[in-house]
């Protein structure tokens, strides 16, 4: 892959071996943007003493500017947490810095499954997992970047509509179903048997629902239960409608609980939990992947809906994660139809 010009751009060298190094070591660089040098990926000589072959070479080149990749992430999301502390650049512009080396996985990727078949059999399925997997997770990392700075900025799409929050939490089940049975999870649904009548904006709650039921897999280990449940109250804040903290939601409301029997939070961080790349230093939180910025993006899109969410735990009891939504007015009946329709058309029922 390197060494020839391709289409007329001279490729970068590899840099200097050091004095007295083995001259059958391959050193592969690492490099970032403007072909920055990040770091070498040194691979020593094999124990026969021959030469790797060409697509070895290749494979160490795509690993290389993976790790490149990696490095480059790790510093944006570093600078990104100082500058969202000192209310600096804003998130959005970060979002699109981290979209550019997200590019260059994806189609790194793509060449591989194009053209991988000079790759050793071995280890070809193992990268390509790796990459997609990186790729999936840094995609997932922009999306919540990007929603949280349009949330924050008030410019998030909304589009109200009255519908049944059933339908919405048969959806996000069926597609959390697999990842829970194949980590031994028993996933559990108690639906009213009428409607749930709500006024939202349908992908928004989705987003919602998927993001509760992720963290409830991630945080239950097996033989564990995740429970969903939809309720009508009479008022969140009242104790038989689920203890809400006072809010801005009041009157009947339409309740959806995500129930869970894994670590628990301690009292101390349950109000955190919905701030802000907020994670537990708890070693159980730490041992997996996360951004802190899940349960905030949670927060945000409930209240951009005029909802309000909650979390009752402890630790070595599981979670109960409320969100609560105004009902749709009775005279709207609600449509079956996904196309977008404006709060001005269907107004909220009043709770006052």
């Amino acid at each position: 892959m390197r060494g020839e010009p391709e289409g007329g751009v001279v490729l970068p060298a590899l840099p200097d071996r050091p004095a007295g190094h083995d001259p059958g070591t391959i050193l592969t660089p690492l490099r970032g943007a403007a072909d920055r040098l990040l770091g070498i990926l040194t691979v020593g000589r094999p124990a026969d003493g021959r030469m790797p072959e060409q697509d070895t070479i290749e494979i160490l080149e795509i690993i290389a500017n993976q790790g490149a990749v990696a490095i480059e992430n790790a510093r944006l999301y570093q600078a990104l947490r100082e500058a969202y502390a000192t209310q600096g650049e804003s998130l959005e512009r970060v979002a699109h810095e981290i979209q550019v080396p997200l590019a260059t996985l994806s189609s790194y990727a793509d060449l591989l499954d194009q053209e991988g078949g000079s790759a050793a059999p071995d280890t070809l399925p193992g990268l390509l997992q790796v990459l997609r997997s990186n790729i999936a997770r840094l995609d997932a990392l922009v999306h919540d970047l990007a929603e949280a700075s349009r949330a924050e900025a008030g410019s998030l799409p909304l589009a109200l509509a009255p519908l049944d929050a059933r339908d919405v939490v048969r959806d996000s089940v069926a597609a959390i179903r697999p990842h829970a049975e194949r980590k031994g999870l028993a996933l559990t649904v108690d639906l009213p048997a009428d409607p749930a009548p709500v006024l939202a904006d349908r992908a928004l709650l989705e987003q919602v629902l998927d993001k509760l039921l992720s963290n409830a897999c991630k945080y239950t280990e097996a033989p564990g239960t995740i429970a969903v449940a939809i309720r009508t109250v009479a008022s969140p804040q009242e104790p038989s409608g689920g203890g809400a903290p006072p809010g801005r939601l009041r009157g009947p409301a339409t309740v959806i609980t995500v129930q869970d029997t894994g670590i628990g939070i301690p009292r101390a961080e349950q109000e955190r939990v919905f701030a802000r790349f907020f994670r537990s230093d708890r070693p159980a939180v730490r041992q997996e992947a996360g951004s802190g910025l899940g349960l905030y993006l949670v927060r945000l899109l409930v209240e951009r809906q005029g909802g309000q969410v909650w979390v009752e735990s402890a630790p070595g009891q599981g979670s109960h994660f409320h969100v609560a939504l105004p009902i749709a007015a009775a005279q709207y009946p609600i449509p079956n139809t996904r196309y977008p329709i404006t709060d001005t058309q269907y107004p909220i029922a009043d709770n006052r």
